[in-house]
């Protein structure tokens, strides 16, 4: 709803919140993913936090509410960062300027799964969190490592791992038949090494196969698009479009593929009659 928390505090003290991971999607700006409320001594450690719309990641009251506050990734795609005392902060280094908190908290999207499945998939995030000797266990019930990763999920990335993420164009679900639609996606590199070469695929309908190289030097999290030469042309009725990405040494291949449906229409044309009388 409007004023979604996560997670609310109200006058707690001496609790430990460690290794979630947190999501809120809201347009109110009273959303927040933490909200804590007086008490004292509270700590925050080796949390993702990220939120959607027009709130805060966390909202402070009180100096004392918090006194730890550390290996945080706090990410908002909405403009908001924390507000602390009354006082805004727009990114982790202000925050620790102004409040000794976050001195080694990162601001990264963490590539959540879907709005719903919070596992990530952003390399910068592997092992860069504190020990906790008590966090043993992830959210799956895997082994945390010695070097352990922010949040509830650890994570090794592969080495070699592409995802065909979406569609730049075709913009539209409902086209003319029989025009001519440019085809491009958009790719994402969620290993842990610089991609160089990647090969897609179209099949739209029934049609025959159309391939697309790409080359160029895509970083680990980074995205890019990729146009074909070819365009498809619209046909009558409801079709699916399919891309598929082949990455050699991609052994993961669950996210190589993005369809959606587009439906051809027929273009009427009225008659024109220009006898007012």
């Amino acid at each position: 709803n409007g004023s979604s928390k996560a997670l609310k505090l109200e006058d707690c003290s001496y609790q430990y919140y460690t290794n979630n991971n947190l999501y809120v999607s809201s347009a109110s700006s009273y959303a927040r993913c933490a909200d804590i409320l007086g008490g004292n001594d509270n700590k925050l450690l080796n949390n993702n936090m990220m939120i959607s719309g027009s709130g805060y990641i966390y909202y402070i009251s009180d100096a004392t509410s918090v006194n730890e506050s550390n290996y945080n990734n706090l990410y908002s795609s909405g403009g908001q960062f924390v507000q602390y005392v009354s006082q805004a902060y727009s990114d982790p280094s202000n925050m620790y300027a102004a409040s000794g908190l976050e001195a080694n908290t990162v601001s990264i999207d963490p590539g959540y799964k879907s709005n719903s499945d919070l596992h990530i998939s952003t390399v910068q995030l592997n092992a860069i969190a504190t020990t906790l000797s008590w966090v043993t266990h992830d959210f799956d019930n895997e082994l945390r490592s010695t070097t352990p990763d922010i949040g509830a999920d650890e994570f090794t990335p592969p080495a070699l791992d592409l995802a065909v993420v979406g569609f730049v164009n075709p913009t539209g679900f409902y086209n003319s038949i029989g025009t001519l639609q440019n085809v491009g996606v958009t790719i994402k590199n969620l290993g842990a090494d610089t991609i160089h070469a990647v090969s897609l695929v179209y099949t739209y309908g029934s049609g025959a196969s159309v391939s697309q190289a790409w080359t160029g030097s895509l970083n680990p999290s980074a995205t890019t698009n990729v146009q074909f030469n070819t365009p498809i042309t619209t046909l009558a009725g409801t079709e699916t479009i399919c891309v598929v990405g082949t990455l050699t040494g991609d052994t993961i291949p669950h996210n190589d593929t993005f369809c959606m449906t587009m439906k051809g229409l027929q273009t009427l044309t009225p008659p024109v009659c220009d006898d007012f009388d």
